[in-house]
């Protein structure tokens, strides 16, 4: 029975399939361009040398797995930057929508050694964190 998990796998395929066809096709245009800006000893290649096939746009990026430098001073950043409270659902969704990939087991940890070390992070109660500081 064909469903619609199956038709999204297909469509996943077909997407990479595609996408990998066309990085190999701008290789091989790339690589001919190289050669000809050679032959004819041109400089014209700065016109295309700072295109790069794997940059995607912001919105398009593939999330990075965040190590705890990267996620700690966002973290704080947020909740800095929030009038209110967050619990760690909101501060995961924070890090979501900058691409911030992180483990969720791992964040309750990270947050509450946040709030050991740092005098300005606090928990008015109980799954909340909130910042109660200078905002500078």
């Amino acid at each position: 029975m064909y469903t619609e998990r199956d038709a999204l796998k297909q469509r996943m395929e077909q997407i990479y399939e595609e996408r990998k066809a066309s990085a190999e096709e701008f290789n091989v245009i790339y690589t001919r361009l190289r050669e000809l800006d050679l032959r004819d000893g041109t400089s014209e290649s700065s016109s295309y040398s700072e295109i790069k096939p794997d940059v995607l746009p912001r919105d398009q990026q593939r999330p990075v797995r965040a190590k705890r430098d990267i996620i700690e001073p966002f973290i704080v950043k947020t909740l800095k930057n929030s009038n209110l409270s967050l619990n760690a659902k909101e501060i995961g969704a924070e890090l979501e929508r900058n691409n911030i990939v992180y483990n969720e087991s791992s964040l309750y940890v990270m947050l509450n050694k946040i709030v050991e070390e740092n005098e300005y992070i606090t928990k008015p109660y109980r799954g909340r964190y909130a910042y109660e500081g200078p905002k500078e």
